[in-house]
């Protein structure tokens, strides 16, 4: 049995037609679910993280507003909106509060003590220098830490409670930063089912957010139109591989195989054809895309090179494995049909 079904590798030119037809077959899958990968990851990572489609809005209307940000899910990072006027010498002043996600660090570091600031360029020569502020006429020491590309000069969020407190400043919105723009449009519908307001700080990027959105929609209609194409494709080759193994079908019957074992060696071949194609695939598509990194360094190699692909590639391979298991019962009946002298009288 085992030399009847390794005589697949020594019969080139009869099943090296076959071999490539299921590795055109599963090459094309595995482009269009690594194409899809791709452009999902640009939603998701790309566009869906951008601050502009994740930054909130939530209009205080009340003393528990805070109570439901603190638990609302999928929030990075939350802050009561509010700007300080304040002066440095001749320079009138603007101070608040804002997240590491919402400016540029250009020269410097992070906030991490309280008295520590982060100013605007024009305010670069202060960079490591401590100042005098007056901030509604009380005089603040800080220590200038780093250079960001914000207007404005950000403080601590210690410091904003503290000047919230001091000054006893009414709150008017909240601003909060979530994972990824669904989360946000998730936290919004949160937010009306509560009574409360919530929306989106800038909706410019929404449009091309949904745009992209659409493509990949079409894309992954495309995408299951063409599974279904190579799965027929597939049935196709297999009900022709019957017919290619109809001579040693009609011999193995006459020296005393049964049926069942007869099924089980066509399949047996089959299944060998699908598992090297998988495998020729996925290493022919790697070689393609690892020698195109030395040509073309584009986002798209960069993203094929980490190989998110293969997860979905091989539940498309194990479809199709599936799909020849079923196609056992239909082969069992056809062999049970051969008529053994009819076909070697052919020959």
């Amino acid at each position: 049995m085992i030399s009847f079904i390794t005589n697949i590798l020594k019969c080139k030119k009869r099943y090296g037609i076959l071999l490539a037809m299921f590795i055109l077959c599963f090459m094309i899958m595995l482009v269009l679910v690594n194409t899809k990968e791709y452009y999902q990851d640009i939603l998701e990572n790309g566009l869906g993280t951008e601050i502009f489609n994740r930054k909130l809005i939530v209009i205080n209307t009340g003393e528990d507003t805070l109570d439901y940000i603190k638990t609302t899910p999928n929030i990075v990072d939350y802050y009561p909106y509010t700007y300080l006027n304040g002066s440095l010498g001749k320079f009138n002043l603007d101070f608040g509060y804002v997240t590491a996600y919402e400016y540029q660090l250009l020269q410097g570091k992070e906030i991490r003590l309280k008295n520590e600031i982060i100013v605007p360029k024009e305010l670069s020569n202060y960079l490591d220098e401590s100042i005098n502020v007056q901030i509604n006429r009380v005089e603040y020491t800080f220590k200038v830490v780093g250079v960001s590309d914000s207007k404005n000069i950000i403080i601590s969020r210690g410091l904003l409670d503290e000047l919230l407190i001091n000054n006893n400043l009414n709150i008017g919105y909240y601003v909060l930063i979530a994972d990824n723009y669904k989360y946000a449009q998730k936290n919004i519908d949160y937010f009306s089912e509560k009574g409360y307001i919530a929306t989106l700080e800038n909706t410019n990027g929404v449009s091309e957010y949904n745009k992209m959105q659409s493509f990949i929609s079409m894309l992954e209609k495309f995408i299951y139109a063409i599974i279904v194409f190579n799965f027929i494709f597939i049935i196709y080759i297999i009900k022709n591989f019957f017919h290619m193994e109809s001579k040693n079908i009609a011999i193995l019957k006459a020296i005393g195989y049964s049926d069942w074992n007869i099924g089980f060696l066509i399949i047996s071949k089959i299944l060998i054809l699908l598992l090297i194609s998988m495998a020729l695939s996925v290493l022919i598509f790697v070689i393609m895309i690892y020698l195109s990194n030395f040509i073309l360094l584009t986002d798209y190699i960069l993203f094929s090179k980490k190989c998110r692909f293969l997860s979905n590639y091989l539940f498309l391979c194990l479809g199709s494995i599936v799909l020849l298991i079923i196609n056992y019962i239909p082969i069992f009946f056809k062999i049970k049909k051969v008529d053994v002298v009819k076909i070697l009288n052919e020959e």
